[in-house]
């Protein structure tokens, strides 16, 4: 055998070779893409089926805490509304405590207030008694006053005439 025919077989053999990995890879390539569809088949229902799970888990805590949710606002209401009747109780005390208070002071306040209002006008009325008093002696004080700016009139009147006698002897 020669070169040429070696290279013959060699190639022969190559091309059986290449065909044979030709059709093995093809038949891989197919079985592998199957393989891959049957496994995406599989994990797509799986994964249908964990949500199907997961929603229906989450659907029964919702409903377990708007259940709660309902219930806590029920108390909290029932409280508000023990409180705001507690509240709404001790504010009208407060103010029935304040009105009677407030009552005892004007009541005291008033009666004070006559009290020296009442002074006030005694006061008064003396002072207007003391003033009529002073009035009379200022008007009797008063002709005293004129009497007596008379009689200096006249007391001068003689001690010019007197003045005059005793300057015109001297003279």
């Amino acid at each position: 055998m020669g070169v040429f025919d070696w290279i013959a077989v060699v190639s022969y053999a190559a091309t059986i070779f290449a065909l044979i990995v030709g059709v093995f890879s093809a038949y891989n390539g197919r079985r592998t893409r199957s393989d891959i569809g049957k496994l995406i088949q599989e994990t797509t229902g799986c994964t249908q089926e964990l949500i199907r799970e997961s929603s229906a888990r989450a659907q029964e805590m919702i409903r377990e805490i708007s259940a709660r949710t309902q219930e806590l606002m029920r108390e909290s209401s029932a409280r508000t509304q023990e409180m705001i009747r507690e509240s709404s109780a001790r504010t009208q005390e407060l103010i029935l405590e304040s009105s009677t208070h407030n009552r005892e002071l004007i009541q005291t306040t008033h009666a004070r207030t006559s009290d020296i209002l009442e002074r006030m006008d005694q006061r008064l009325e003396a002072q207007q008694s003391l003033l009529a008093t002073m009035g009379q002696r200022l008007n009797g004080l008063g002709s005293i006053l004129e009497r007596q700016e008379l009689l200096l009139e006249r007391l001068a009147a003689r001690q010019d005439d007197i003045f005059n006698l005793f300057r015109q002897t001297r003279s």
